[in-house]
């Protein structure tokens, strides 16, 4: 599925918006090297198992923004494109986890 700027803008704040309303270190963003800087800080206030589960959360739904926002990465079957379900998946599951974060 692709998305466009705003969309992909609305979700990265909402993302951002989780994690700094539940954990003291405030992420700044959804880049590799601003997710890496978060979680070397939050394990120094939260449980390192789940800075690790968040952290591996926060990856795969920035790699997934970033092939959704790219059409040329879409995967099709039997010429059907196949939508993929995982950013929504990942955020669900980031929901859960970001309440103990703290």
């Amino acid at each position: 599925m692709k998305i466009n700027f705003l969309e992909r803008t609305r979700i990265e704040r909402s993302i951002i918006k989780l994690i700094n309303g539940n954990c003291p270190i405030k992420l700044n963003g959804l880049s590799k090297k601003s997710i890496e800087h978060w979680s070397e800080s939050a394990n120094q206030t939260a449980d390192p198992r789940q800075v690790a589960n968040a952290t591996e959360l926060l990856l795969e739904i920035s790699r997934r923004l970033q092939s959704n926002s790219d059409a040329s990465k879409h995967i099709f079957e039997d010429g059907v494109f196949s939508k993929n379900s995982t950013t929504e998946a990942c955020m669900d599951r980031l929901k859960e986890l970001a309440p103990n974060l703290k």
